[in-house]
């Protein structure tokens, strides 16, 4: 083993207080971890598609360059080692992310990536961990996470990425643990199904999830179309199914209206959405938007009964 020569004082060319220590990369730079979504989903982009055999890159965030590179076994496990001459700036957090092609890499198939945010202190941590080194993961909730702290860097103000640090619980489906004051337990709800929905739809979330000011998350290109209605009428109280696509998977997130009465939402999925026609509703065409994006349907007629006892149409 090379050795290097480290002195207390020398003089005259004599060494004194000399002693002999190893040289070589500082073992708390290697950075272990896993690459794995937390719970399972029925989406096109699965586990084994974008976690097994990944690419695995820690990217200094300030400059975009990789600074060391490895790959992820069947399991999604990962070891990244690092060159003697880098040297982890504490002050600097890093991206560490997975990615790779999807649809075995055939051409028409983007690259899909998971990622995280990384910092040296003593040893690494991320959004997972606070003890240097230990339970490092990159899934859905810190991939989510790390988009919402990008877009909302100076959008108003600096992002503290800090506060991220340990944030998150990869256990039992992910839990946003201790929110972040300008990243809150709602904005995480919205990042993760958009997340989701991206990767479900074979797009890359990192490229796909958008913010629009002040507070609306989205997928960009994303558009809503409704095309149909079931049933086309009845009266309140009616279960109505809206179907078509760019809906979201979380209910809240679809904000459904007949003319100008706001309909609750039930059920929902990327391709329909079920409400409870409302007792102020009239007959109207039907509207759904989502987060930046809306679109107009065919018209649901109420019927039920006026004063007077007459059966007719509203």
């Amino acid at each position: 083993m090379t050795r290097l020569v480290l002195c207390g004082a020398i003089a005259l060319g004599t060494l004194a207080g000399c002693a002999l220590a190893p040289s070589g990369p500082d073992p708390r730079l290697d950075l272990s971890g896993i690459a794995r979504f937390a719970a399972p989903r029925a989406t096109q982009a699965t586990l084994s598609e974008v976690a097994s055999y990944a690419t695995v890159s820690l990217i200094d965030a300030a400059n975009n360059r990789s600074v060391s590179t490895t790959l992820t076994n069947e399991n999604g496990a990962f070891r990244l080692s690092f060159p003697s001459t880098f040297k982890p700036d504490p002050a600097k957090f890093y991206y560490l992310e997975a990615v790779k092609g999807l649809s075995e890499n055939r051409p028409g198939y983007v690259a899909a990536r998971l990622r995280t945010l990384a910092r040296f202190n003593n040893g690494w941590t991320t959004l997972t961990n606070t003890q240097p080194n230990g339970g490092i993961v990159v899934d859905l909730g810190t991939t989510a996470l790390s988009i919402g702290a990008a877009l909302r860097h100076n959008n108003p103000a600096s992002f503290d990425f800090l506060s991220l640090i340990g944030a998150y619980s990869p256990e039992e489906g992910g839990h946003y643990v201790h929110p972040a004051p300008a990243l809150s337990t709602d904005d995480y709800g919205s990042l993760v199904a958009l997340t989701a929905e991206s990767l479900g739809r074979s797009e890359d979330p990192v490229a796909s999830v958008g913010l629009t000011l002040p507070n609306t998350w989205h997928r960009r290109g994303a558009y809503v179309t409704v095309s149909a209605i079931e049933p086309a009428s009845g009266s309140v109280g009616t279960s109505l199914t809206i179907r078509g696509t760019g809906f979201s998977a979380i209910p809240g997130n679809n904000l459904v209206t007949l003319g100008d009465a706001r309909a609750t939402v039930a059920t929902s999925s990327l391709t329909f959405v079920t409400v409870t026609v409302p007792p102020e509703a009239r007959t109207a065409s039907v509207s759904i938007r989502v987060g930046a994006f809306s679109a107009l349907g065919p018209t649901f007629t109420v019927t039920g009964v006026v004063s007077g006892g007459v059966s007719d149409q509203f």
